[in-house]
This record gives structure tokens, C-alpha cells and sequence, in this order.
């Protein structure tokens, strides 16, 4: 009964893997892609702490959370000034027809599964059989592994400033400068009038 309760647990997050993706896809304001992101890692990372992975899963939720809703905070910020009209609803039929395909997806795959029922993410290491694999390979990521650790972090920091000029538009976006250009800096500098004033 309790491997029953943990599959049906599971299959609830999966769902909720995919409500947040949908709310990614088909969002009518930045925002709303923003929670659907955060609903997304979330349900992700709890389906890997069922799977036994929590310590991927932490490293997932930190990945998910610290790097990519930056970038989506910067998107929003520029599109701050946009007006989306749009809500952010779906007619009855919409919902009808989402709830009976998710059912009958849902079921191809459950009454198979709980027919037979998948062990966690272990493996047999040495002398202790309860071991998971991802917290034996943690050490290795922070010792071995901490030059692709500092090499990946500058790659997302790269990315981050990609993103930004992307989504900048034509309103400068979230790398704005106080001046258009260089020119209209010289024509409102009040050094320039200084100096003149002292000729």
C-alpha cells in the first residue's frame, strides 16, 4: 500500500511538471512563465527525491531557482512596460478535452507501473547496499570536478549577459546606459559647459 501511495504521489507531481510547463508555453505575460518555471523545478525536484536523488535534487532546485529565474526576472523587468490584455484562461471545452486525454495518458501508463514497481536510483557499492549513487559522486563534483565548477559558472554568467542583451528591444532593456549614444553624452555633458563658460 505504501509503494501504491508513493507511485500515486509521484504521478501527482508529474502532473504538476506538466501544468508548469504549460503555463511556460503558452503564458500571456512574462510573469506567469515565471511561476510556471518555479512549479516546473519544484515538481521536478520532488519527483527526484522519490526516485532517492536528493542530493541532485538540491543541486537541481539551486541550479533552477538561482540561475534561471534571474533571467526571467530580467525579462519581466523589461517588459515591464508592456500591456498584456490577455488573461490567462481557457474555455470549458479546452479543460474538458485537457482532463480526459491527461486521464487516459495517465492510466497507460500507471496500470502497467503498478503492475510492476521500480526500485529507487541505488546501486551496490562495496560493503553498503543502501548507498545512493549521486551522494557517492557529490565529493568527486566538489574536489576533482571544481575547475568544470568555476568554468560552468563563468559559461551561465556568460549566458545571463547574452539574455539580457537579447531581451533588451529597443527600450535598452536591463542594460540601460543614462546616455543613447556617445554624441548626445557630449551634447548634454555640463563639464563641457563649464569650460566654456570659462573661456
Amino acid at each position: 500500500m505504501a509503494d501504491l501511495l508513493n507511485l500515486f504521489m509521484e504521478y501527482l507531481w508529474l502532473v504538476g511538471f506538466v501544468i508548469g510547463a504549460l503555463g511556460v508555453g503558452i503564458n500571456p505575460a512574462p510573469h506567469f512563465a515565471a511561476l510556471g518555471l518555479v512549479m516546473c523545478s519544484g515538481a521536478c525536484c520532488v519527483i527526484l527525491v522519490f526516485s532517492k536523488a536528493t542530493a541532485l535534487a538540491v543541486v537541481l532546485l539551486l541550479i533552477y531557482l538561482g540561475g534561471m529565474l534571474v533571467v526571467l526576472a530580467f525579462s519581466c523587468a523589461c517588459a515591464g512596460g508592456l500591456s498584456f490584455d490577455e488573461p490567462f484562461e481557457a474555455s470549458p471545452h479546452d479543460a474538458a478535452a485537457f482532463v480526459i486525454i491527461g486521464f487516459i495518458v495517465g492510466m497507460m501508463y500507471l496500470v502497467p507501473e503498478c503492475v510492476r514497481r521500480l526500485g529507487g536510483v541505488f546501486s551496490d557499492v562495496k560493503e553498503y547496499p543502501v548507498s545512493s549513487s549521486d551522494i557517492e559522486g557529490l565529493p568527486l563534483v566538489f574536489s576533482l570536478g571544481g575547475a568544470m565548477m568555476v568554468l560552468c559558472a563563468h559559461a551561465l554568467f556568460l549566458t545571463l549577459l547574452v539574455v539580457m542583451e537579447v531581451v533588451r528591444g529597443p527600450s535598452r532593456g536591463a542594460l540601460r546606459a543614462p546616455w543613447k549614444s556617445l554624441s548626445e553624452w557630449k551634447l548634454s555633458n555640463p563639464w563641457k559647459k563649464k569650460l566654456g563658460d570659462d573661456k
